[in-house]
C-alpha cells in the first residue's frame, strides 16, 4: 500500500478489478458488495441507533454526554475530561444493547476511530467522534437493499 495503487493494479487492466466486485454488472458496488458481515453488523447498528435517539450523532453524542457526567473528579460537580470522543470501551459498552458481538463493534469502533496524541508524554487515544457519524443521516441501508434485489432480479 506504500507504493500506492501501481503495485495493486492487475496487467489486465483497473477495470478488471471493479469488474471484480460489481458482480451484478449494475455500475457500482456497494459496502455490502465488498464485506457483507461488516455491513450487516453496521446496518443494524444505525437502525438501532435510528430507533433509539433519531440518529447516529444523536445516539453517540448522547453517550458521550453521559460519560462525560460520569467522569466527575474531586467532587467539584464539573466534569474534566475535556476528551472529545469516545473510547472503545464507552462506545462497546454502549451499542452491546443493540445485541451487536463484539466483533461488530470493534470493526465499528476500528472505521470511524480518530487516532489523537494527548498529553505530556505524546500518548495515542484511540476516539470515535459522533461528528464524524452525521453523514448518515442521509444513508438508506433498506433502500440499497431494495436495490440490490432489484438489480438480482434483472441479471
Amino acid at each position: 500500500a506504500a507504493k500506492g495503487f501501481a503495485v495493486a493494479s492487475p496487467a489486465c487492466g483497473i477495470a478488471s478489478l471493479y469488474v471484480a466486485f460489481d458482480e451484478r454488472r449494475c455500475g457500482w458496488f456497494t459496502f455490502n458488495d465488498w464485506h457483507e458481515a461488516s455491513y450487516d453488523g453496521f446496518r443494524h447498528f444505525v437502525k438501532s441507533c435510528r430507533e433509539e435517539a433519531g440518529t447516529v450523532l444523536e445516539f453517540l453524542t448522547n453517550v458521550q454526554l453521559n460519560c462525560t457526567e460520569a467522569e466527575d473528579t474531586g467532587g467539584s460537580g464539573s466534569p474534566t475530561n475535556q476528551a472529545v470522543g469516545l473510547t472503545f470501551s464507552q462506545f462497546s459498552t454502549a451499542a452491546k444493547k443493540f445485541g451487536l458481538s463484539y466483533q461488530d463493534r470493534y470493526d465499528i469502533f476500528e472505521a470511524f476511530q480518530v487516532t489523537r496524541v494527548s498529553g505530556a508524554g505524546g500518548k495515542k487515544a484511540s476516539r470515535i467522534v459522533p461528528a464524524e457519524f452525521g453523514y448518515l443521516r442521509q444513508w438508506d441501508p433498506d433502500r440499497e437493499v431494495r436495490e440490490a434485489r432489484l438489480w438480482s432480479a434483472i441479471s
